[in-house]
């Protein structure tokens, strides 16, 4: 078992055992939360709370694909100039986004700003 320890974000050392267990948990939680509602806004908002305890991120965009027209709708977004984002839409391999849903692929973008 790994006794060296790490501060979490709220400054309480943990080990790394005690730190997988937390996110694992965070998991756990997300996933019966998107199991137990159909009401889209409910499952949004615990995906909102459980990513940001998860992976504390400054900024980012969670986007739904109307599967009709295959239109990505930016939902939630967090950080700076996230009032200008919300609601508003791309085509189906448009941005960074886009070419994720189309190629139905995960991508790793160190800064957005670059790309």
């Amino acid at each position: 078992m790994e006794t060296t320890k790490t501060e979490n974000k709220s400054g309480v050392p943990e080990t790394e055992s005690e730190r997988l267990l937390r996110k694992l948990s965070t998991f756990n939680e997300l996933g019966k939360a998107l199991t137990s509602s159909l009401n889209i806004d409910e499952i949004l908002s615990v995906v909102v709370e459980k990513i940001h305890e998860l992976l504390e991120p400054k900024n980012w965009s969670l986007l739904l694909v109307d599967a009709d027209t295959g239109e990505l709708t930016f939902r939630v977004v967090v950080g700076e100039g996230a009032e200008k984002i919300l609601g508003t839409s791309l085509e189906a391999g448009e941005g960074i986004a886009g070419w994720v849903a189309q190629e139905q692929k995960p991508l790793l973008v160190p800064d957005v700003s670059k790309d």
